[in-house]
């Protein structure tokens, strides 16, 4: 399976030779059969109201462009996917 990375959804906007294709070049984790999507679960801080911290978790999965240069881009199998989780703590204050 080859990921397509929204920031350039056609291969028409991928023209700086060698990357003429928006595909991830590499399969990576996509090799194995029982990976075909990449899934990040935040979580929310919930009721800020009452002053307290609280715990909560920043989460997205986005593409990663192509760097443009071929030992770059091999090695970290650019463009391809990405993701992230961060932990913190939330409080609204007056």
């Amino acid at each position: 399976m080859h990921v397509r990375c929204g920031l350039h959804p056609s291969d028409a906007q991928c023209t700086t030779a060698p990357f003429t294709s928006c595909e991830q070049n590499l399969n990576g984790a996509f090799a194995h059969p029982d990976a075909d999507s990449i899934t990040e679960v935040g979580e929310p801080a919930g009721d800020l109201t009452t002053g307290a911290q609280k715990a909560s978790t920043l989460a997205s999965v986005f593409c990663i462009p192509p760097a443009y240069d071929s030992t770059t881009d091999t090695n970290g199998g650019l463009p391809g996917p990405g993701a992230v989780s961060i932990p913190g703590m939330a409080q609204l204050l007056p």
